[in-house]
């Protein structure tokens, strides 16, 4: 039975972390002379970026004790190496940088329109926008709707009706699949279990509820916090990892492995991530997270 040790996946992490660090401040991603012919190599820097600084904050709500709230972040560091591996795959790196553009574009005016919703118009200048920005902005929003089903058509994406609508991205899974091939185990588990921490759960707000001395409820079974913390903890490492190995061809293509520091930190990687898969990834549930405490 693979045992749950939530101290094994931080010493991973504590390993994993300075390594990662070391690469971040060496490897800066290529720029050509042309700003827009290819934002790849930034993009995949900014999630290598994100990956470490989340698998740090993790690090520190393990040691205040609150690890077990860290794992939300897995769905967020699944997520985005799926979209990293979807881009990478687009041949056409202006086709990849329109949908890059499109999509932060949409992602802004969305922003835009839920704050007036909320705030008014009237409130529009708190935030520093002119009287009539949001009436000028309306339009941005029709066209950026339209270039993006544009895009969607030229990408081959389900259609809107199976995204959900005009503007919906595809489906995580849909996504994978272009990963993968093919229906994966890891993307069936990892969606599914991520889901858990990340939406309302009755069992995951009442799993660990019990009777203290005083007769009130209480949520701090060590137990069923560090199986949140483990399953936490150890995937966020896999998926740095995973993250890494794969961006450093996106990043810096054109860099000699052979002659660089860059080539002893893959190894250092690979052999964490060995020593992990050795041990077992942290599982969602064991059979005693069924039984409530006395």
């Amino acid at each position: 039975m693979r045992e749950v040790r939530v101290d094994r996946y931080k010493e991973w992490a504590g390993e994993l972390l300075p390594v990662a660090q070391e690469v971040l401040e060496r490897w800066q991603p290529e720029l050509a002379s042309d700003a827009r012919s290819d934002v790849l190599p930034s993009v995949a820097h900014s999630i290598c970026i994100t990956h470490t600084e989340r698998l740090r904050a993790a690090t520190t709500l393990l040691e205040s004790g609150l690890g077990n709230h860290a794992a939300p972040f897995v769905r967020i560091a699944y997520e985005e190496n799926i979209w990293i591996h979807y881009l990478a795959s687009i041949d056409d790196p202006r086709l990849r940088n329109d949908l890059l553009y499109r999509l932060a574009g949409m992602n802004k005016m969305q922003r835009v329109s839920t704050q007036r919703d909320f705030f008014g118009p009237a409130e529009a200048n708190a935030t520093g926008f002119l009287p009539a920005a949001h009436d000028e902005l309306a339009p941005q929003v029709e066209q950026n709707l339209v270039l993006f089903e544009e895009l969607a058509s030229k990408l081959n994406w389900p259609s809107q009706r199976q995204r959900g609508g005009p503007g919906r991205l595809p489906k995580i899974a849909w996504l994978a699949n272009r990963r993968f091939g093919e229906k994966h185990p890891v993307h069936g588990f990892l969606a599914e279990c991520s889901s858990q921490y990340v939406h309302f759960s009755a069992y995951q707000v009442t799993r660990g509820v019990k009777r203290g001395p005083d007769g009130r409820a209480q949520y701090s079974d060590p137990f069923q916090r560090g199986i949140d913390a483990g399953f936490a903890m150890g995937w966020m490492v896999e998926l740095l990892i995973d993250c890494f190995l794969q961006a450093r061809l996106w990043v810096s293509p054109n860099i000699d492995f052979q002659g660089e520091w860059l080539v002893h930190w893959p190894t250092q990687m690979k052999r964490i991530r060995s020593d992990l898969h050795a041990y077992g990834l942290p599982a969602l549930i064991y059979a005693a997270d069924l039984v409530k405490p006395e």
